[in-house]
């Protein structure tokens, strides 16, 4: 009635389950493989955004150079953090090379405009407020922009080269993305 130690009744189902859990597991990471092989470049999502000094940025107006948009927030630590390596990224990178900065919908207008003098590069800062949700603003809803810093470096025919969902340190950490791009 009894087997022995290490053979009950439950362990063919377990050593069963755990086998099919590792062919599944198996089965989907082939899948994901592949959709990255076969991913043809996404297009960027065209925005405007108003800028602290009042000035309206269009991505579409960029067309034919790289823009890097960068997202922050002025709570966020790492973004605090990146911004004097981006600053130095846009000074290295040329004139094909357009750099803007996207604040979080849910900062505080006067926190955000402080950060931005603080810490901000030579080029355009704004926030994201129009459209959206309650928290989210439109822009970075349609870039899908879960978390800050994230940044976008988009090619000079308008699809996505490079997203970087970690902080920049140094202008070294984003300027072979740019170069990428520019290829």
């Amino acid at each position: 009635m009894h087997g022995r130690i290490g053979y009950g009744t439950r362990t063919p189902w377990l050593l069963g389950a755990l086998l099919l859990a590792v062919v599944a597991v198996l089965g989907i990471w082939s899948w994901l493989e592949r959709q990255d092989q076969d991913e043809a470049p996404q297009n960027a999502v065209p925005f405007e955004l108003t800028t602290f000094d009042g000035e309206t940025f269009r991505l579409a107006d960029h067309q034919g150079k790289v823009v890097v948009v960068n997202f922050w927030a002025s709570w966020c630590e790492p973004c605090v953090k990146e911004m004097p390596a981006l600053a130095e990224a846009a000074a290295q990178a040329g004139d094909d090379v357009v750099f803007v900065g996207v604040g979080a919908k849910t900062d505080h207008e006067d926190k955000a405009r402080e950060f931005a003098a603080i810490y901000g590069g030579d080029y355009p800062l704004g926030r994201d407020t129009v459209g959206g949700d309650r928290v989210t603003g439109q822009i970075q809803l349609d870039y899908g922009v879960f978390a800050f810093p994230s940044t976008f470096v988009i090619a000079p025919d308008g699809t996505v080269s490079a997203i970087l969902m970690t902080p920049i340190t140094t202008a070294a950490d984003i300027l072979p993305y740019i170069e990428d791009a520019r290829a």
